[in-house]
Order: structure tokens, then sequence, then C-alpha cells
């Protein structure tokens, strides 16, 4: 459970870099590299694992061309505690 929490707080601080960086960048997603750069991650797969999940759970949507995502609202927990994606724990 440990593991997940962390994996969870972390996915969150990656949607909020991404937000912030879309609000710096006058609306241009960061790219893979990018991201994996801010966390100071050496493999791009740490960055698509967390932006593939963002995406799963309707939080970033790509556009057409698949280079760039649409922010859908913002990180607010589920509203059922024993879901799948139960964010309490942050």
């Amino acid at each position: 459970m440990k593991r997940r929490g962390r994996e969870v707080k972390q996915r969150k601080k990656v949607f909020e870099f991404i937000c912030k960086f879309k609000a710096d960048n006058d609306g241009l997603s960061p790219t893979y590299q990018e991201i994996a750069d801010h966390f100071k991650w050496t493999s791009l797969n740490n960055a698509w694992t967390h932006v593939d999940k963002l995406v799963n759970e309707d939080r970033l949507v790509w556009l057409d061309d698949n280079r760039r995502m649409r922010i859908d609202g913002h990180y607010d927990p589920p509203v059922n505690p024993r879901s799948r994606d139960d964010f309490s724990e942050l």
C-alpha cells in the first residue's frame, strides 16, 4: 500500500507539472523528455507510465495530433473511497 501511495503522489506531481508547464508555455504540452528531466528520471518510461495513467483516469486527453494534451478538470480524489484510484492517502 505504501508503494501505491507514492505512485499516486508522484502522478499528482506529474499532473501539476503538466498544468504549470502548459500555463507557462502558451498551452504547449511538455514532451516525455521534459517531464523526465523535470523529475530527474533517467527513463522516459516513467513519464510515459504516469501520463498514460492520467489519460486512463480521464485527467488528460490527447488531441488529434497525439502531440498535445488537453487537461480535463483538476486532480480531485474520486467520490468512492474504495475505488481503485483512491487518493485519500495524499
